[in-house]
């Protein structure tokens, strides 16, 4: 992402949050004008950071930056919950699988996230966790290892910046468990490499 986009974004959160404590204080005193105004600003910043991440996602498509082999790499070891209380990338895998059918096969990484959201019934104190301080979610960074492990056990594929397709095989591939998964991707891993060396 670039830095432009990542610093907007990380603004963009610390300004939201505080939209979001006003709009709680203004409700829980029964200012009712205050809550209609800051709901309008509120839905208004979320189109802007849709808007945001579109002009980033589209960013990346015209000008991509050099490309990280991230399949190779480790991702964290398993933790069916991190930290924060968010399902850990294994534990994703599945849900992923099944937002991406559920989005007709195909998905924008926001599309992908919001619908694994509202089929997993994850609240708000789950969801606006940051990873590392932001701009990225806690969850919006699981599932970006979710994706890469899924594409490495070739169950889905991005064949362009922020676009992600569900394969034939992911197509046939039932529910796994996160531990399922971690031992399928493990032998994904361990081919690769075994192809790499011969």
């Amino acid at each position: 992402m670039p830095a432009v986009f990542g610093n907007v974004l990380s603004e963009f959160s610390k300004a939201r949050e505080t939209l979001v404590e006003s709009l709680t204080r203004a409700a829980e005193i029964g200012n009712y004008d205050a809550v209609a105004e800051l709901t309008t600003r509120l839905k208004r910043a979320d189109t802007l950071k849709d808007e945001v991440e579109r002009l980033c996602e589209e960013w990346q498509a015209v000008f991509p930056s050099e490309t990280i082999d991230t399949e190779s790499f480790e991702p964290p070891p398993y933790d069916s919950r991190t930290a924060f209380g968010v399902p850990d990338q294994y534990d994703l895998c599945s849900p992923t699988l099944q937002a991406l059918r559920a989005l007709g096969g195909r998905g924008r990484i926001r599309d992908i996230v919001e619908t694994v959201i509202d089929q997993m019934s994850l609240t708000d104190e789950i969801t606006r966790q940051l990873h590392d301080g932001g701009p990225q979610t806690e969850l919006e960074w699981q599932l970006g290892w979710a994706r890469t492990i899924l594409k490495t056990c070739g169950m889905v594929d991005n064949p362009q910046a922020g676009l992600w397709v569900v394969t034939e095989a992911g197509s046939r591939q039932q529910w796994m468990d996160a531990r399922e998964v971690k031992v399928l991707y493990r032998q994904c891993l361990d081919r690769r490499r075994q192809r790499e060396q011969s």
